[in-house]
Protein backbone atom coordinates (compact mmCIF):
# COMPACT_ATOMS: atom_id res chain seq x y z
CA UNK A 1 0.00 0.00 0.00
CA UNK A 2 2.91 2.46 0.82
CA UNK A 3 4.48 1.67 -2.08
CA UNK A 4 1.74 2.50 -4.28
CA UNK A 5 1.19 5.26 -2.09
CA UNK A 6 4.89 6.98 -3.25
CA UNK A 7 4.12 5.81 -6.85
CA UNK A 8 1.17 8.04 -7.00
CA UNK A 9 3.03 11.14 -5.36
CA UNK A 10 5.55 10.90 -7.99
CA UNK A 11 3.57 10.90 -10.78
CA UNK A 12 1.35 14.04 -9.16
CA UNK A 13 4.62 15.65 -8.78
CA UNK A 14 6.01 14.95 -11.97
CA UNK A 15 2.51 16.19 -13.86
CA UNK A 16 2.80 19.89 -11.75
CA UNK A 17 6.31 20.18 -12.74
CA UNK A 18 5.68 19.46 -16.31
CA UNK A 19 2.78 22.06 -16.69
CA UNK A 20 4.87 24.96 -14.83
CA UNK A 21 7.34 23.87 -16.98
CA UNK A 22 5.19 24.57 -20.43
CA UNK A 23 3.90 27.33 -18.63
CA UNK A 24 7.39 29.28 -18.23
CA UNK A 25 8.90 28.48 -21.42
CA UNK A 26 5.56 30.42 -22.93
CA UNK A 27 6.46 33.53 -21.27
CA UNK A 28 10.22 33.05 -21.95
CA UNK A 29 9.44 33.32 -25.76
CA UNK A 30 7.33 36.25 -25.45
CA UNK A 31 8.85 38.57 -23.49
CA UNK A 32 12.21 38.77 -25.51
CA UNK A 33 10.07 40.04 -28.30
CA UNK A 34 8.34 42.93 -26.45
CA UNK A 35 11.82 44.12 -25.09
CA UNK A 36 14.21 44.15 -28.22
CA UNK A 37 11.57 45.49 -30.33
CA UNK A 38 11.47 48.29 -28.34
CA UNK A 39 15.38 48.80 -28.17
CA UNK A 40 15.03 48.35 -32.17
CA UNK A 41 17.63 45.15 -32.19
CA UNK A 42 16.96 41.43 -32.65
CA UNK A 43 18.38 38.38 -30.89
CA UNK A 44 18.59 35.33 -33.02
CA UNK A 45 15.58 33.77 -34.74
CA UNK A 46 13.77 37.49 -35.20
CA UNK A 47 14.03 40.35 -37.63
CA UNK A 48 16.14 43.82 -36.46
CA UNK A 49 13.61 46.93 -35.87
CA UNK A 50 15.23 48.78 -39.06
CA UNK A 51 13.35 51.42 -40.82
CA UNK A 52 11.89 50.37 -44.44
CA UNK A 53 14.05 51.53 -47.37
CA UNK A 54 11.60 53.89 -49.81
CA UNK A 55 11.23 53.13 -53.03
CA UNK A 56 12.67 55.04 -56.03
CA UNK A 57 11.47 58.35 -56.83
CA UNK A 58 9.75 58.65 -53.20
CA UNK A 59 12.04 61.73 -52.11
CA UNK A 60 10.98 63.46 -54.74
CA UNK A 61 7.62 63.25 -54.34
CA UNK A 62 7.72 63.69 -50.78
CA UNK A 63 9.27 67.28 -51.68
CA UNK A 64 6.89 67.77 -54.16
CA UNK A 65 4.29 67.36 -51.32
CA UNK A 66 5.90 69.16 -48.90
CA UNK A 67 5.94 72.44 -51.45
CA UNK A 68 2.50 72.00 -52.34
CA UNK A 69 1.03 71.84 -48.24
CA UNK A 70 3.21 75.41 -48.13
CA UNK A 71 1.63 77.21 -51.34
CA UNK A 72 -1.65 79.18 -51.11
CA UNK A 73 -4.50 76.73 -52.86
CA UNK A 74 -4.24 79.22 -56.10
CA UNK A 75 -0.88 78.74 -56.14
CA UNK A 76 -1.23 75.30 -56.12
CA UNK A 77 -3.82 75.31 -58.80
CA UNK A 78 -1.33 77.03 -61.32
CA UNK A 79 0.09 73.44 -61.84
CA UNK A 80 -3.53 72.58 -63.65
CA UNK A 81 -4.41 75.97 -65.45
CA UNK A 82 -5.79 75.04 -69.01
CA UNK A 83 -4.44 78.96 -70.22
CA UNK A 84 -1.35 80.90 -69.40
CA UNK A 85 -3.14 83.96 -69.41
CA UNK A 86 -3.84 83.05 -65.23
CA UNK A 87 -0.67 84.24 -64.72
CA UNK A 88 -0.63 87.77 -64.10
CA UNK A 89 2.20 90.41 -62.49
CA UNK A 90 1.38 93.42 -60.16
CA UNK A 91 2.56 96.32 -62.09
CA UNK A 92 2.14 98.87 -59.23
CA UNK A 93 0.04 99.15 -55.97
CA UNK A 94 -0.75 102.39 -53.91
CA UNK A 95 1.67 102.89 -50.78
CA UNK A 96 -0.74 102.09 -48.28
CA UNK A 97 -1.55 98.60 -49.95
CA UNK A 98 -5.28 99.45 -50.85
CA UNK A 99 -4.78 99.22 -54.78
CA UNK A 100 -3.27 96.81 -57.47
CA UNK A 101 -2.70 97.17 -60.64
CA UNK A 102 -2.00 94.38 -63.04
CA UNK A 103 -0.23 94.15 -66.27
CA UNK A 104 -3.79 94.04 -68.33
CA UNK A 105 -4.36 97.36 -66.62
CA UNK A 106 -6.94 96.15 -64.13
CA UNK A 107 -7.29 98.26 -60.87
CA UNK A 108 -7.64 96.14 -57.50
CA UNK A 109 -9.47 97.34 -54.72
CA UNK A 110 -7.66 95.49 -51.35
CA UNK A 111 -10.03 94.51 -48.43
CA UNK A 112 -8.95 96.85 -45.80
CA UNK A 113 -8.10 93.80 -43.58
CA UNK A 114 -5.84 92.79 -45.99
CA UNK A 115 -3.72 96.34 -47.39
CA UNK A 116 -0.83 95.41 -44.95
CA UNK A 117 0.03 92.45 -46.65
CA UNK A 118 0.36 94.23 -49.96
CA UNK A 119 2.93 96.43 -48.79
CA UNK A 120 5.45 93.53 -48.97
CA UNK A 121 5.33 92.63 -52.65
CA UNK A 122 7.03 93.16 -55.43
CA UNK A 123 6.17 94.76 -58.93
CA UNK A 124 8.07 91.71 -60.34
CA UNK A 125 5.75 89.20 -58.19
CA UNK A 126 3.48 86.95 -60.31
CA UNK A 127 -0.10 86.71 -58.87
CA UNK A 128 -3.31 84.99 -59.90
CA UNK A 129 -6.77 85.83 -59.71
CA UNK A 130 -9.12 83.65 -58.35
CA UNK A 131 -12.94 83.25 -56.73
CA UNK A 132 -12.93 84.23 -52.74
CA UNK A 133 -14.73 81.74 -51.27
CA UNK A 134 -13.94 83.19 -47.86
CA UNK A 135 -17.25 84.00 -45.86
CA UNK A 136 -16.14 86.91 -43.92
CA UNK A 137 -13.88 88.83 -46.44
CA UNK A 138 -16.39 88.53 -49.07
CA UNK A 139 -19.06 90.48 -47.80
CA UNK A 140 -19.31 94.27 -46.40
CA UNK A 141 -20.84 95.36 -43.40
CA UNK A 142 -24.38 95.35 -45.08
CA UNK A 143 -23.40 91.43 -45.69
CA UNK A 144 -23.70 92.20 -49.69
CA UNK A 145 -21.01 90.66 -51.63
CA UNK A 146 -18.34 93.04 -51.96
CA UNK A 147 -14.80 91.38 -52.31
CA UNK A 148 -15.70 88.03 -55.15
CA UNK A 149 -11.94 87.85 -55.67
CA UNK A 150 -8.83 87.15 -54.14
CA UNK A 151 -5.13 87.84 -55.61
CA UNK A 152 -2.45 85.59 -54.58
CA UNK A 153 1.45 86.33 -54.75
CA UNK A 154 2.66 83.29 -55.66
CA UNK A 155 6.34 84.07 -54.76
CA UNK A 156 5.08 84.97 -51.50
CA UNK A 157 2.49 82.80 -51.00
CA UNK A 158 -0.34 85.15 -49.67
CA UNK A 159 -3.26 86.29 -51.08
CA UNK A 160 -5.44 89.38 -50.46
CA UNK A 161 -9.52 89.47 -50.58
CA UNK A 162 -10.22 92.27 -54.05
CA UNK A 163 -12.85 93.59 -55.85
CA UNK A 164 -12.68 94.74 -59.56
CA UNK A 165 -12.63 98.67 -59.35
CA UNK A 166 -10.99 99.77 -63.00
CA UNK A 167 -11.65 98.35 -65.76
CA UNK A 168 -14.98 99.00 -67.67
CA UNK A 169 -14.17 99.95 -71.41
CA UNK A 170 -10.77 99.84 -71.81
CA UNK A 171 -8.97 102.89 -73.27
CA UNK A 172 -6.45 100.54 -75.11
CA UNK A 173 -6.46 96.77 -76.05
CA UNK A 174 -3.04 94.80 -75.86
CA UNK A 175 -1.53 91.33 -75.79
CA UNK A 176 -2.29 90.97 -72.10
CA UNK A 177 -6.39 91.63 -71.72
CA UNK A 178 -8.46 89.99 -73.87
CA UNK A 179 -11.95 90.16 -75.41
CA UNK A 180 -15.30 88.14 -76.22
CA UNK A 181 -15.29 87.30 -79.96
CA UNK A 182 -18.09 84.39 -80.33
CA UNK A 183 -20.14 82.29 -78.45
CA UNK A 184 -22.16 78.92 -79.07
CA UNK A 185 -25.41 78.62 -76.87
CA UNK A 186 -25.24 74.59 -77.84
CA UNK A 187 -21.98 73.79 -77.39
CA UNK A 188 -21.56 75.70 -74.06
CA UNK A 189 -18.38 77.44 -76.01
CA UNK A 190 -17.03 81.33 -76.22
CA UNK A 191 -14.18 82.38 -78.20
CA UNK A 192 -11.20 85.03 -77.66
CA UNK A 193 -9.89 87.47 -79.80
CA UNK A 194 -6.67 85.26 -79.54
CA UNK A 195 -8.51 81.96 -80.99
CA UNK A 196 -8.48 79.88 -77.74
CA UNK A 197 -11.96 77.91 -77.14
CA UNK A 198 -13.04 78.01 -73.80
CA UNK A 199 -16.29 75.33 -72.36
CA UNK A 200 -18.45 77.09 -70.10
CA UNK A 201 -19.83 74.71 -66.87
CA UNK A 202 -23.05 73.88 -67.61
CA UNK A 203 -23.78 75.68 -63.65
CA UNK A 204 -22.68 78.66 -65.12
CA UNK A 205 -23.45 79.28 -68.80
CA UNK A 206 -26.62 81.52 -67.89
CA UNK A 207 -24.56 84.25 -66.93
CA UNK A 208 -22.10 84.34 -69.63
CA UNK A 209 -25.71 84.66 -71.41
CA UNK A 210 -25.49 88.34 -70.95
CA UNK A 211 -22.42 89.05 -72.05
CA UNK A 212 -21.73 90.98 -75.33
CA UNK A 213 -19.14 90.51 -78.36
CA UNK A 214 -16.44 93.18 -77.19
CA UNK A 215 -16.55 92.45 -73.79
CA UNK A 216 -13.47 92.64 -71.93
CA UNK A 217 -12.30 89.32 -70.16
CA UNK A 218 -9.90 88.47 -67.44
CA UNK A 219 -8.43 85.54 -67.23
CA UNK A 220 -8.08 83.58 -63.59
CA UNK A 221 -7.60 80.55 -61.72
CA UNK A 222 -10.48 78.69 -60.50
CA UNK A 223 -9.24 76.69 -56.95
CA UNK A 224 -12.59 75.60 -55.46
CA UNK A 225 -15.95 73.99 -56.56
CA UNK A 226 -15.70 72.09 -59.87
CA UNK A 227 -11.73 73.03 -60.01
CA UNK A 228 -10.95 68.91 -61.65
CA UNK A 229 -13.54 69.86 -65.06
CA UNK A 230 -12.97 73.79 -65.15
CA UNK A 231 -9.60 74.96 -63.76
CA UNK A 232 -9.96 78.38 -65.05
CA UNK A 233 -12.35 80.97 -64.40
CA UNK A 234 -13.37 84.40 -67.19
CA UNK A 235 -14.03 87.17 -65.57
CA UNK A 236 -16.00 89.69 -67.20
CA UNK A 237 -14.87 93.58 -66.79
CA UNK A 238 -17.65 94.97 -68.02
CA UNK A 239 -20.18 93.25 -65.91
CA UNK A 240 -17.94 92.58 -62.65
CA UNK A 241 -19.29 88.68 -62.94
CA UNK A 242 -17.34 85.10 -63.66
CA UNK A 243 -17.97 81.78 -64.91
CA UNK A 244 -16.10 78.66 -64.40
CA UNK A 245 -14.22 77.22 -67.81
CA UNK A 246 -11.68 74.96 -69.55
CA UNK A 247 -9.58 76.05 -72.79
CA UNK A 248 -9.92 73.59 -75.29
CA UNK A 249 -7.28 74.18 -77.37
Amino acid sequence: MKTLTHTLFRVICGVVLTLSTVTLTADEVAAPVEKNVVAGYATEGQQPNLPAVPPAGTDAKSKKEKVAKRLHPAAKALLSTSHPGGLHTSVSFTANGDEIILEDGSVWEVNKEDTYKVMHWSSTDQVVITPNDDFFSKYDHNWRPKFIFRIANTKLQISVAVRLKTFISPIYHSVYNHRLASYNDYERMIWLEDGSAWRIDSWDFEICKKWAIGHTLIIGINDGFLASWSPNILICGDRNEFVRCKCEN
